[in-house]
């Protein structure tokens, strides 16, 4: 037996696929206003990174002793998907939550990730992007642009923040498409990204970074190992995964571009961060650039 998304890939009424990208939806949209609390509270990104990895850690050992999923992989492999969705993913998202709003992560985090995808795809899939998905690519771009302006205007600095949202989405599309690529199941997600981070980081986080977990509120830090150890890491990235391999990663992209409009409304309910009629436009064009990138790839696949 072996937990491998490629066993998920018999038909259905609606298709498992969809269902696990738009249960990502949620979860992440949920997950960034998350973020943005912590980054407000006295934590540091080392100990959001060390909360995110210790907790997802300590819960994949038990499966990855199981399915020993190292058998079938190769060293590299584990070290590239490690950094591509690991640590330094991770410290640029968090130190982006303490630049900028919650509705920015959403536009450049999440609104950047197909085109870097469609890009990484035809490099290292060959896939060869279509008329529409060009005219996506030049959508994201206005918008990504009126995103800036809209944050230079409106934040001090929060650019900066906007600068490293979009250095993760590089990064987790990379990941996105060699998962494809390479079939990775979920039990060696669970080894390369949870475990292996883990291993590493939490020593080096105990012994020789910053930390204020002792100033912080206990419920703020059940909080955050609920959706950066849980939710987030583990239920979010395995069921990305499984959308991935079902439907292709320009598709999942596609579903996830719901991402930028939903977490910017759950930050103006929760965290009272409210953005102008130029962050909306940006969020709108963005959104309409994902749904063109993806389109020719939804059409093609059988779901």
């Amino acid at each position: 037996m072996n937990f491998n998304i490629s066993t998920l890939n018999r038909p259905g009424p609606i298709g498992i696929g969809i269902i696990s990208a738009v249960t990502a939806v949620f979860i992440w949209s949920s997950w960034i206003v998350v973020s943005r609390y912590g980054a407000q509270s006295p934590l540091t990104i080392y100990d959001m990174a060390a909360i995110r990895f210790g907790v997802s850690g300590l819960i994949s050992l038990s499966i990855v002793y199981y399915y020993k999923p190292w058998r079938n992989l190769e060293p590299f492999k584990v070290f590239v998907l490690a950094i591509l969705a690991g640590l330094p993913y991770q410290l640029l998202v968090y130190q982006g939550f303490k630049l900028a709003p919650a509705s920015h992560a959403g536009v450049f985090m999440n609104g950047m990730l197909p085109l870097f995808t469609m890009v990484l795809t035809y490099i290292w899939l060959a896939n060869i992007p279509q008329n529409s998905q060009l005219t996506g690519v030049a959508m994201i771009m206005v918008g990504a642009f009126a995103g800036l302006f809209e944050s230079s205007s409106a934040i001090k600095g929060a650019w900066r923040g906007d600068v490293l949202f979009m250095l993760s989405a590089l990064l987790y599309s990379g990941f996105l498409v060699l998962v494809k690529r390479w079939n990775i199941t979920a039990s060696q997600i669970l080894l390369c990204v949870m475990l292996a981070n883990g291993l590493i980081y939490v020593p080096v986080w105990l012994l020789f970074l910053p930390t204020a977990i002792s100033e912080t509120p206990l419920p703020q830090i059940l909080l955050q190992c609920l959706f950066q150890g849980i939710l987030a890491t583990l239920i979010g990235l395995v069921l990305v995964a499984y959308a991935v391999v079902k439907i292709g990663a320009p598709a999942v992209a596609a579903i996830m571009s719901g991402v930028p409009a939903l977490a910017a409304l759950l930050s103006l309910l929760f965290l009272n961060e409210a953005i102008g009629a130029l962050g909306w436009l940006s969020i709108a064009i963005l959104t309409l650039g994902i749904l063109m990138i993806a389109r020719p790839d939804l059409k093609s696949s059988r779901i």
